[in-house]
């Protein structure tokens, strides 16, 4: 695996995809120590302060990409946020218990967000050519932006622990990729999620609860404990 290294970058989700045709076959993790326009889901960003957290993404381009169906590209999400939770409490055991996911790329600690994942993929002739995995996941201390504190927390690791962590996580993510056993990838997710129970509002208004998860990752849910209803999407999703 190439690691590709910035101080100061827009995203590192968006350089991989400027670069991606440009690179041969191979595994690539761009970092950076600070983003001024972080990616996070839809059209959110990730704060992203110099020297404060895990602003990374990983490249697969070519045969590294092709190692898994195109199916599976709706699962990357989740396969990812389990692969990271994992990692996150193999380095810090002291979070046993306190780790989780809230539907449906956010990872949690104690309730509160430390980080998220977002991932895309390119097809060509029925085969992966390039897939990217971002993660931004909050280690330093730097102050948080007013609308944020009381949301988000931070794992709290020194330097050193920061980067053995970025390189552990990308490590997994090449390395269990090809080998993924979807049963144990629901559980899992599963295991971690901590969504179903919670009122959530819809982008048309109405208001429910959570119910649980689909095996595709959707999310069950019921509006007025009427029959439950499913949604694969996050757009304009509020999770009271």
């Amino acid at each position: 695996m190439e690691i590709i290294r910035f101080d100061t970058i827009d995203s590192t989700f968006a350089e991989a995809g400027r670069r991606m045709k440009e690179l041969s076959d191979g595994a690539y993790l761009f970092t950076a120590r600070e983003q001024t326009a972080g990616k996070g889901q839809g059209t959110h960003t990730f704060y992203s302060p110099m020297d404060n957290g895990i602003y990374a993404t990983l490249l697969l381009v070519g045969e590294y990409a092709d190692v898994c169906e195109p199916a599976f590209s709706s699962k990357l999400g989740p396969f990812s946020t389990v692969t990271i939770t994992d990692a996150v409490l193999d380095a810090c055991s002291d979070f046993d218990q306190r780790l989780g996911i809230k539907w449906v790329n956010d990872l949690q600690l104690d309730g509160k967000k430390y980080g998220g994942v977002i991932t895309a993929v390119t097809v060509k002739e029925g085969k992966l050519t390039t897939i990217r995995i971002g993660f931004g996941i909050n280690t330093g201390y730097a102050d948080m932006p007013d609308e944020l504190r009381g949301r988000v927390t931070t794992l709290a690791l020194n330097p050193e622990d920061t980067e053995k962590l970025m390189i552990e996580i990308a490590d997994r993510l090449c390395n269990h990729l090809p080998e993924v056993d979807q049963d144990k990838l629901y559980a899992d997710y599963c295991k971690y999620c901590t969504t179903p129970g919670r009122s959530i509002m819809l982008p048309d208004g109405r208001c429910g609860t959570a119910v649980s998860v689909a095996s595709d990752f959707s999310l069950i849910f019921s509006v007025e404990g009427k029959r439950p209803e499913f949604t694969n999407t996050t757009a304009g999703l509020i999770i009271l």
